[in-house]
Formats: structure tokens, sequence, C-alpha cells
């Protein structure tokens, strides 16, 4: 079976039932050490519902006998890189988004923050460690560097990580309409009237036109 099934639960209209491979809770609760509620977090799931897929196995806990340090699990964490410079890749447990994970003190960490704590010092309350190589799997120090928040939506903004204009799910507009808009604004059309042709509000026309969405659309005359 696949490591983890979800199925419409048969009592409850709405709900899901989750039925895990036994290979796949020992790698997490076991090795990793990862408690019930991160691995729910994980699949979506209650710490609950791991809970009962534990017990259906008989799977527990022991203490840790092998003396594997986090540091040492990090380096072991790692492909090993042809040249120094290039991105160290995390080849074991990443999350949705390609961020390598870490299990220290049975708490998840990005691999890469460790990494930077490693070989720098203590990430500052607030601060973000963003990525010159723009690859969320490398945990090479050298590709890392520190920034505020703005720093790091700017960064992905810049990197065209962000969706912006008819990329965003939400969009209702394509990017030709957004220019006839404009276009039809800037010869004194009335926004109510443009609004009308293109099932919007006037707030919607009012926006763009004023620049406050569609930032990235010329709106020169």
């Amino acid at each position: 079976m696949n490591s983890v099934r979800k199925t419409k639960s048969r009592y409850f209209s709405g709900c899901f039932e989750y039925e895990f491979s036994k290979e796949w809770l020992e790698e997490k609760y076991i090795r990793q050490e990862l408690s019930v509620n991160e691995i729910g977090e994980i699949v979506g799931c209650s710490g609950g519902t791991v809970w009962r897929n534990l017990k259906k196995y008989n799977i527990s806990r022991r203490k840790r006998t092998d003396g594997k340090s986090p540091i040492t699990r990090f380096w072991k964490g790692i492909k090993s890189p042809r040249e120094p410079h290039e991105c160290w890749e995390w080849i074991k447990t990443k999350n949705k988004r390609g961020y390598g994970l870490l299990s220290v003190n049975r708490k998840y960490v990005m691999a890469h923050r460790f990494s930077w704590e490693l070989f720098n010092h203590e990430i500052p309350e607030g601060l973000y460690i963003l990525h010159r190589c723009d690859n969320p799997s490398c945990v090479n120090p050298s590709h890392l560097f520190l920034g505020t928040k703005l720093d790091n939506s700017l960064d992905a903004l810049h990197k065209g990580r962000i969706p912006r204009g008819e990329d965003k799910w939400c969009s209702k507009l394509s990017e030709n309409e957004v220019i006839e808009i404009i276009k039809r604004h800037n010869n004194n059309e009335s926004r109510k009237d443009i609004a009308k042709d293109y099932d919007v509000c006037p707030w919607t026309i009012r926006d763009i036109v004023t620049g406050r969405t569609w930032k990235h659309i010329q709106r020169g005359k």
C-alpha cells in the first residue's frame, strides 16, 4: 500500500479516515522521533488518528541506543557535492515546499536553519534564513543569509516565486483585459461602465487604474 491512504469516512459525512503503512509510521515515529501531532501535521490529520494507527501495528517508542546526535544526523542527510561551492542537497525528510526537516529533541526544525546556527550563530528572534541559490533543499551555509520578513517577501518576488496577475488562483481578469481597462480609463470612460463590461465592481477598476493591484502593468497614457 501507499505510505498514507486517505478515504471518505464510512460513519461521518464530509470526514476522512487515514491508514498508514507500518514502515512509514516506524520511520516517522521511531527513527525520526516525531510526535503523533507532528506526524498528523505532515498528512493533515489529528494526532489521535496517528495514535490509533500506532496501536493497530503495536508500534512503541524505545529509548535511542544508536547515540546519533542531531549534528551526526545532519551530515548524514546531505548529498555530498562535487565542489564546495555547490548546493548541499538535503536528501532526508522534506516538507511540501521542499525544505529539509531535521528532528531535534523530538521536534522538526528546518535543516537550513540548523545549518546556519551550526556554522554561524543563533538566529535572532524575528529573522529569517534566506537562500541565495533559490534552492529550498540546500543547506550549504555559504548559500544562506539572514533577512527580515520583508526581505524574504521581496526575495521571493524578485525570484518569481510569488504568483501575480492572472497567475493568482483568484484572478478574474487576464493581463490583456487589464491593459484594455487602463486604456479605456485613460480615454475618460467611467469606472462604472468599464466594470459592467467586465462583470467586476467599480472598486476593482479603481484599484487597477491607481496601481493598487496589477502593479507590474505600465499605466502611462
